[in-house]
């Protein structure tokens, strides 16, 4: 074994060794005997074969001498040889690419200990929708009695909340989490202790040093984290970061404030199953459990069906999953597609090597040695698309890396590996098929080819460019169905932005606050309006319970906004009765409220004019008997009424939203629209001139923030139409080579043909119905595999259905119009054939 590794290594040194060895072998024996003839010294490639068999396995040696044989094949038809290798470049960089983000996403392990036993908690409801979010208590009860996890931990992201201490302040990126929460990661702190008591926090390796010097002092240490004084207990080890949230401090999550906090469903809950439990035992105990809930009163509303269980890893990867697994399926159709295109291309070179393969079969060469021979010339094939298509991978990750979260997507080793294996399959099935062409059964005087392969490769690849074509298409609609949504508000030429002031102060400070920023930013030149909310529309939501104080049974969750007078109009939100906010609307006056069209509607009109509400009134933080968050159920008397918005995302209807007047709540976070021409430094510069230690974040034009709510769609939409395009493309060069390569192998006959008085329309008409029957029946095939597929599909639509027929006829049209284009051009050809040189031709 070591002997033969020593050759592999020196592989050259040991063939001019032998070569050395076998000139001084012959010298020696024609200093005996003369010179000696070709035949008399005998074949000397055979003999260098016979030594290397020696050297190393019969099988390796056989091998490695193919491979050089192909690759010189290879080299003696560059155009054959360039067009495969890009081919399969296309689709291997493509497929590689999407499997490389999916690797990233669910397939590679997560950075915590015994990852695949940690479970994630989710709250089903009746309507059968799973979010991973639950109430407060609900957690706290299946802590205390759920026997099958070892440890259960909380969290809720706290947002980004300002570290005070003497030397400044940094804001952080934080999580509110209870002490199971680092005992069901599997891990602990580095230095100092877990947070195990109210009022204490563990930070980030880099937060330690940053702000605290690297200092073991920092443990201990009281600071101000927002509004509350803090203690550091612990110092996280460096380089953990929760699933790459870029999060600085872990802050002990109180649970016995009884706010709308705790009772809503804003926490998300991490467990670790015990080393004896299973995931489905598990999901089966917080299912009882639930039951369990719904009894101890739990379950506050009548939707909540019950807790499940799931894997940690998948419910993380859930909101990308799906549209992932979806690109990911349409990279394999385009490489399919890539590599039947290339299969085709082989078929046909090895048609052309059928008399040399009856020749050697004839002379005895064994149907093994043939195959080896054409597996070496697949493999180089292959390994060179594959290798391109790994730098077109490469390349498609770095340009993309900017549009991607922080999921460390690189060409790891199970992505190297897939490209392996896609690799040595298409090896395989290029040899084989290769072989299979050029065997031919001798007939009277003439050879008879197979050609069936080849044109069953051919309908495969109408089908799979048909399917497609129908998926970009249809994804193409439902984005076009996004865009054309109404907003229910403006946001043409609006810039917008977010401010933050490191601490909650008393109302009169939040309210001078915001009136100062709110002069200063209409004192800027250019600006028309000026207007903040606590959240704006498409920027987040904010629900919480509410209902009619007429009608407690209607209640339900509704999005809750403060607003200061003349938000709605400089939103260009419609006032449709009654009247906005204005400088009346005090902390010391009436409560009052402007509610949505559709919460007007269904509440107080039902179904009629919206006016019908104004005089009605709402109480926010109950449902019925259940108070959710003190303080708020107090009555609220509707003034006005305003149009829905979109709230969150543009593929859900606009919610029940009630909005209160700003000087009737106090908060330390605002959202600012600013109609008109403003710079970002001069928005930033009116905050600073207000409050210096104010935080200014997200300043973009309004329209870039619909943009941004489009782009997971957009992405899938485009590059479906990327992988569509090259389907058409690859499908369209395969048609019009089999159909090339058929005249040109009939040339004689057509000649014939046209000696004996054949119409040039005539071979046109036959040669292009030869090709658009083979184009009709992979559209069959198509539309066949468009029914099993849709369902897959349709859950990633909007405002179309997978079954849309107008889509499925303009994809079949267009790949109907590709493969007629494609096949007259070679029609055309044969007709222009010249009959003397075809009758001629041997």
């Amino acid at each position: 074994m070591i002997a033969r590794l020593r050759v592999w290594l020196h592989w050259r040194r040991t063939q001019r060794e032998l070569q050395e060895e076998m000139a001084t072998h012959r010298s020696l024996r024609e200093a005996d005997t003369g010179p000696l003839t070709r035949r008399e010294w005998g074949n000397e490639w055979a003999m260098r074969q016979d030594a290397s068999g020696v050297w190393l396995w019969p099988w390796v040696s056989a091998l490695g001498s193919g491979l050089r044989l192909g690759a010189r094949r290879l080299r003696r038809s560059p155009g054959f040889t360039l067009a495969a290798m890009a081919t399969l470049a296309l689709g291997i960089g493509a497929t590689t690419a999407l499997f490389s983000v999916v690797s990233a996403v669910m397939l590679r392990p997560l950075p915590y200990p015994d990852a695949g036993r940690m479970v994630e908690a989710q709250l089903e409801y009746t309507s059968h929708v799973v979010q991973p979010f639950v109430t407060g208590p609900q957690f706290v009860y299946l802590r205390d009695h759920a026997r099958s996890l070892a440890a259960v931990g909380a969290y809720r992201g706290t947002g980004t909340l300002p570290l005070s201490q003497s030397g400044g302040i940094d804001w952080l990126d934080g999580l509110y989490v209870t002490d199971g929460f680092f005992r069901s990661l599997g891990t602990t702190p580095a230095l100092g202790r877990n947070v195990d008591r109210p009022r204490t926090m563990v930070i980030s390796h880099d937060v330690w040093e940053r702000d605290f010097g690297g200092s073991s002092d920092a443990l201990g240490r009281v600071v101000k984290l927002g509004n509350r004084q803090i203690t550091v207990v612990g110092v996280m080890p460096a380089g953990f970061d929760f699933q790459h949230r870029g999060i600085g401090v872990y802050a002990s999550l109180p649970l016995d404030g009884g706010g709308l906090g705790d009772t809503g469903t804003n926490t998300q809950v991490v467990g670790r199953l015990r080393p004896d439990a299973t995931l489905a035992q598990a999901s089966q105990e917080a299912r009882l459990l639930s039951q369990q809930m719904k009894r101890a009163g739990l379950m506050p509303m009548a939707s909540m069906a019950a807790i499940t269980l799931d894997g940690f890893q998948a419910v993380e990867a859930h909101t990308v999953s799906q549209r992932l697994w979806f690109l990911f399926a349409f990279a394999a159709l385009l490489l399919l597609i890539a590599v039947g295109n290339v299969a085709a291309l082989v078929l046909a070179r090895a048609l052309a090597r059928r008399e040399e393969v009856a020749l050697r079969r004839a002379l005895g060469a064994a149907r093994g040695q043939l195959f080896t021979q054409f597996l070496t010339e697949g493999i180089a094939l292959a390994t060179g698309g594959a290798l391109a298509g790994l730098g077109l991978a490469e390349l498609a990750i770095r340009a993309t890396a900017d549009r991607m979260p922080a999921w460390g997507v690189a060409l790891d080793g199970r992505v190297l590996a897939f490209v392996l294996g896609i690799t040595f399959v298409a090896s395989v099935g290029f040899g084989l098929a290769a072989l299979r062409q050029s065997e031919v059964r001798l007939m009277p005087g003439r050879f008879q080819p197979r050609s069936k392969l080849r044109d069953g490769l051919l309908v495969g690849q109408v089908a799979l460019a048909l399917l497609l074509l129908w998926g970009a298409g249809l994804l193409a609609k439902s984005l076009w169905r996004l865009e054309q949504q109404p907003l229910g508000f403006d946001p043409n030429g609006a810039t917008v932005m977010q401010t933050v002031l490191p601490t909650q102060g008393p109302p009169a400070g939040w309210q001078q606050f915001v009136e100062g920023v709110t002069a200063k930013l209409r004192a800027i030149p250019g600006v028309t309006a000026v207007a903040s909310m606590s959240l704006l529309p498409l920027e987040g939501q904010g629900n919480i319970p509410g209902e009619p104080a007429s009608a407690p049974e209607l209640g339900r969750s509704v999005e809750y906004r403060w607003a200061t007078p003349g938000s709605f109009a400089a939103l260009g939100m419609p006032l449709e009765a009654g009247r906005d906010f204005n400088t009346g609307d005090t902390a010391a006056s009436a409560r009052v409220v402007v509610v949505s069209e559709n919460l007007a509607r269904r509440w107080f009109a039902h179904g009629g004019v919206p006016a019908a509400a104004l005089g009605g009134q709402v109480r926010m933080g109950v449902i019925g008997q259940k108070v959710f968050a003190s303080g708020m159920d107090g009555p609220r008397t509707i003034v006005g009424v305003v149009g829905d918005v979109k709230v969150e995302t543009l593929d859900q209807p606009a919610r029940l939203t009630v909005y209160v007047p700003a000087a009737q709540e106090t908060n330390n976070a605002a959202w600012w629209v600013v109609r008109g021409v403003a710079s970002g430094a001069q928005l930033r510069a009116a905050v600073g001139a207000v409050n210096g230690s104010a935080r200014v974040t997200g300043v973009a034009p309004y329209t870039d923030v619909i943009a941004q709510s489009l782009e997971p769609p957009r992405v899938a939409a485009q590059l479906t139409g990327v992988f569509a395009a090259l389907a058409l493309l690859l499908s369209a060069i395969g048609l019009y080579g089999l159909l090339a390569y058929r005249v040109t192998e009939r040339t004689q006959e057509i000649g014939i043909r046209m000696a004996l008085g054949a119409e040039r329309g005539n071979i046109v008409r036959q040669i292009t119905a030869y090709g658009t029957g083979l184009a009709l029946a992979g559209i069959a095939a198509g539309g066949l595999a468009t029914l099993a597929l849709g369902r897959l599909v349709g859950s990633l639509l909007f405002g179309v259905t997978s079954g849309d027929v107008l889509t499925l006829a303009s994809a079949a049209g267009c790949m109907l119009a590709v493969a007629l284009v494609a096949s007259a051009v070679p029609a055309l050809r044969a007709a222009g054939t010249d009959v003397v040189r075809a009758l001629r031709a041997p």
